[in-house]
């Protein structure tokens, strides 16, 4: 049984680790609609309501061996799979960062009126707010360094590419996304959140659908623990220590 199976309610084939006969962990492809297969539509959260992440039960299910894949040698060796994986991840949360500043400018462009205390100093709109533009300023910076990280991690896994050279290499690859990941999950969150102190109550609105950003973020941003990347990455340019080489890295 697992839960949190994105997209296995709309997919033909699904993905299952599992062991084998011999205890090691392999990669078994098994039909959507094979006998023993159920998959639950109790994917019931906060957030990430689309990717309709249901339970998904497998009891019993055959598996022909030519859709069977050896997973544990690729974790035997430097790899890269659990980096590109990450880097899908971390592009989601720097989306939806991105959205939520996108999705804040217009509000402030368009609906937000300014507050007592800022009118009372002059300002005869929102955007003319100081204390606005400091907040807003401080998150698109921040934002835009999500990017960057992103980006920069990009081309770092295509440097290394899939058959990394060495250890050292692979660790990079990680850790460059680990980073991406970690920051840009924290900027999504706070993005989603700040956009409602900058824009006021009215944005609040269910009308507006405004909190899925910050929805969306919060449920994704705990997919995989964000601490243990920030250690990672610290023991690596502390003390040369390696990151485990696994998939969630």
């Amino acid at each position: 049984m697992k839960y949190y199976t994105t997209g296995a309610l709309t997919s033909a084939w699904i993905a299952v680790s599992a062991l084998d006969e011999q205890g090691r962990l392999v990669l078994a492809f098994v039909a959507r609609d094979a006998e023993g297969v159920a998959v639950d539509s109790d994917w019931d959260v906060i957030g990430q309501r689309a990717t309709i992440s249901g339970t998904a039960t497998f009891t019993g299910v055959p598996v022909e061996p030519g859709l069977r894949l050896d997973y544990a040698h690729a974790y035997e060796q430097p790899q890269q799979l659990g980096a590109r994986a990450q880097l899908y991840h971390a592009a989601i949360e720097v989306g939806i960062a991105g959205a939520a500043l996108a999705d804040a400018r217009d509000y402030l462009r368009t609906k937000a009126r300014p507050s007592t205390e800022a009118v009372r100093a002059g300002a005869s709109t929102a955007v003319e707010d100081p204390l606005v533009r400091h907040r807003y300023g401080r998150i698109a910076a921040k934002v835009r360094a999500a990017e960057a990280l992103l980006e920069s991690a990009a081309r770092t896994l295509e440097e290394i590419t899939l058959t990394p050279a060495d250890a050292d290499a692979a660790a990079r690859g990680s850790l460059a996304v680990a980073a991406a990941k970690a920051f840009g999950s924290e900027v999504a969150v706070e993005a989603g959140s700040e956009l409602f102190q900058m824009c006021g109550t009215s944005s609040a609105a269910a009308k507006y659908d405004l909190d899925r950003h910050w929805r969306n973020a919060r449920t994704h941003s705990v997919h995989d623990p964000l601490d243990y990347k920030y250690v990672h990455i610290a023991a690596y340019e502390l003390g040369d220590v390696l990151p485990p080489n696994h998939g969630q890295l």
